[in-house]
């Protein structure tokens, strides 16, 4: 089989597995709450990469600072989906993903800010788009002038927290890291986070975790899993340039299932149609030129 093809299929399959991620969520939210969605998701997720741990059985040596790098990483996922489940219980996925997808634009302004880094003026182009769709995605239904949603900056600052972990994830795999030992560390400790808050916290102890939302998020976390998995290994056999656009592409997935699962829940306007192509199209640009 062409490489080539496996690597297209593989990124796809991501795509749409991410893409799955928030519809499940949305739909255990209609029985739940985020609280819920958080521990479980990532309960699971973590089940799931240590049950691969024990199948593959990949070197199981870290040195101190790259442990810390992937601990600091589940720190920041945790906080990042739990702003990006904010928004997809407040604004819906098909608003809420796409302004998650465009965390490599605010990545790109920390990188300059920070670094002092000048991009290629292609990258100005994708990061304009981006954060033009953005803007269209966080329009009030029905209003002509711009008066943005207040929830619409869960997503927001959701994508700011997946940027900086994307760039401590960046940082730990350039070190020659494993990255299914590195992704374990990091979901293992977001999962005992989210976990220990729910035991420590009186009354979250008193309300559970358990209900009828729990088989949503279950689904959500091993679909999670199976897109951490396809990307990884699509990225492990190179060609960036496939994987990056087919991968990011995956808001243009959830406006579909939205519309077949979420229907009279959430509805798919040309607006959040055309902010969502903008966005993925603006963080193509910027992530094949940055």
């Amino acid at each position: 089989m062409d490489t080539r093809w496996l690597v297209v299929g593989l990124s796809l399959l991501a795509a749409v597995c991410l893409a799955g991620v928030g519809i499940c969520t949305k739909l255990g939210l209609h029985h739940s709450d985020v609280r819920r969605s958080i521990v479980v998701t990532f309960t699971v997720n973590a089940l799931a990469l240590g049950a691969i741990l024990l199948v593959v059985r990949p070197p199981l040596q870290l040195p101190p600072s790259l442990l810390g790098l992937f601990v600091l990483d589940g720190v920041l996922g945790l906080v990042a989906v739990t702003l990006l489940f904010l928004g997809v219980d407040r604004v819906g996925p098909a608003i809420s993903y796409p302004i998650k997808n465009a965390s490599p634009v605010a990545g790109l302004a920390i990188a300059a800010l920070a670094l002092g880094e000048r991009p290629a003026p292609l990258v100005y182009v994708g990061a304009l788009l981006a954060v033009a769709g953005v803007m269209i995605l966080s329009l009030q239904p029905g209003q002509a002038k711009w008066h943005p949603q207040a929830a619409v900056l869960y997503p927001i600052a959701g994508a700011l927290f997946f940027a900086l972990d994307n760039i401590v994830r960046r940082a730990a795999l350039r070190e020659g890291a494993s990255p299914l030992l590195g992704i374990s560390v990091a979901i293992g400790v977001s999962s005992a986070l989210a976990l220990g808050a729910s035991l420590l916290v009186p009354a979250w102890r008193a309300q559970g975790v358990i209900d009828p939302g729990t088989p949503y998020f279950a689904l959500s976390g091993l679909l999670q899993t199976i897109a951490l998995l396809a990307v990884y290994t699509a990225l492990g056999m190179g060609m960036v340039s496939v994987v990056l656009p087919l991968y990011t592409s995956s808001p243009l997935f959830v406006l579909p299932l939205a519309a077949v699962f979420l229907r009279g829940r959430e509805r798919i306007t040309p607006r959040i149609v055309g902010g969502a192509v903008a966005v993925v199209l603006g963080v193509v640009l910027v992530s094949l030129n940055s």
